[in-house]
């Protein structure tokens, strides 16, 4: 065992709830409770369920994280395709390990692959499919998470950091020199449209160029989601949130049944290739199964080729638009992750 796994209490907890010992339950939820808001705090309201970011969106995400770990095999590597808890309870298989690896993750190896690895942490995938639905599911809520990559932007380039706000989260305020704080003559929203309207700025992007220093002006100290608040009732963005529900009984069959169709026409590469991706394996892991991609930027090329028909072909089969972006590996392993029970077993595809 590593020396630091005896002081740490994570390998212990999820051993312990792995194998169903009540007295850890509680410890490991209030970890997962803390972690992953300490992560979720710090982004913009459009990955929070209908751009709702408060203290019921959070906690609704540590639950989401939790389950995900607990009950859902992941494909990504080092999963493989196991359960996180399991994996982290019983390490890589053996075949995986390094030659020093005792195969036991470490706690820290623990909280980077569940709360903060860069774009690839569990919390990260989890709040990433909510940021992908919320586009999906309405125009009101893609032009929100438009204007939040707006702003931040802009208070980036033209704001420093201020002092953080609750729970972390950051704050911007305008620069020394630019720091008088105008007091607002009346109503902020009508103050702030009414200089909208005096401006040359047509487009929506010069408009929010021109407001987020302004807003700032008269805030003096805020947060990201603020400033995106405050412009959202300032710019004339779609204004109802026309949900789009999710797919039903008889529409999940017939997704069901158009992937068996889009798998039965896929030739023998792309079949083997999605399957790589599906069950999470490296890039140097599908380059050693397909050494005729010879490089790593030719594995990717193909696997976003791979992608572009996979989806392509789902998009033909029931009906929808065909995709006007090439997805890349990420969205591929979801999608292969949803393709896991149809997929047949190697060497049952031609029986």
């Amino acid at each position: 065992m590593r020396p630091h796994t005896a002081i740490d209490p994570w390998p212990s907890w999820i051993r312990g709830f792995v194998h169903e010992d009540e007295r850890f339950a509680a410890e490991l939820l209030e970890g997962f409770r803390r972690h992953v808001a300490a992560v979720a705090w710090r982004y913009p309201a459009s990955w929070f369920p209908l751009h709702l970011k408060d203290a019921e969106s959070v906690e609704d995400l540590v639950t989401r994280v939790f389950e995900r770990c607990a009950c859902t095999p992941m494909p990504r590597y080092p999963f493989c395709r196991a359960v996180p808890f399991h994996r982290y309870a019983d390490g890589l298989p053996p075949a995986l390990r390094r030659p020093d690896d005792d195969g036991c993750f470490p706690g820290p190896r623990i909280h980077n692959l569940t709360f903060y690895q860069p774009r690839r942490s569990l919390t990260r995938y989890e709040m990433q499919l909510q940021y992908e639905k919320n586009l999906r599911r309405s125009d009101r809520l893609r032009w929100l998470a438009w204007l939040d990559h707006a702003v931040g932007r802009h208070l980036q380039a033209v704001a420093v950091p201020g002092p953080p706000a609750e729970h972390g989260q950051p704050t911007w305020r305008l620069p020394r020199g630019l720091r008088v704080v105008r007091p607002a003559s009346g109503n902020l929203t009508e103050e702030l449209r009414a200089l909208r309207n005096a401006s040359d700025a047509i487009r929506e992007p010069a408009q929010v160029a021109l407001l987020v220093p302004a807003a700032l002006e008269r805030l003096g100290v805020a947060t990201q989601e603020r400033v995106t608040a405050l412009l959202s009732e300032v710019l004339d963005g779609p204004q109802d949130i026309e949900v789009h529900d999710e797919l039903g009984p008889d529409e999940q069959v017939a997704v069901r049944r158009a992937v068996e169709r889009v798998w039965a026409r896929l030739d023998a590469e792309d079949r083997a290739l999605l399957r790589l991706v599906a069950e999470g394996r490296t890039l140097a892991e599908i380059l050693e199964a397909h050494p005729s991609y010879k490089t790593p930027p030719r594995v990717c090329e193909a696997v976003k080729g791979c992608a572009a028909r996979v989806l392509g072909a789902l998009a033909a089969e029931l009906g929808g638009p065909k995709p006007t972006a090439r997805p890349g590996k990420i969205l591929l392993e979801q999608v292969g992750a949803m393709l896991l029970e149809c997929l047949p077993e190697p060497g049952e595809e031609d029986r």
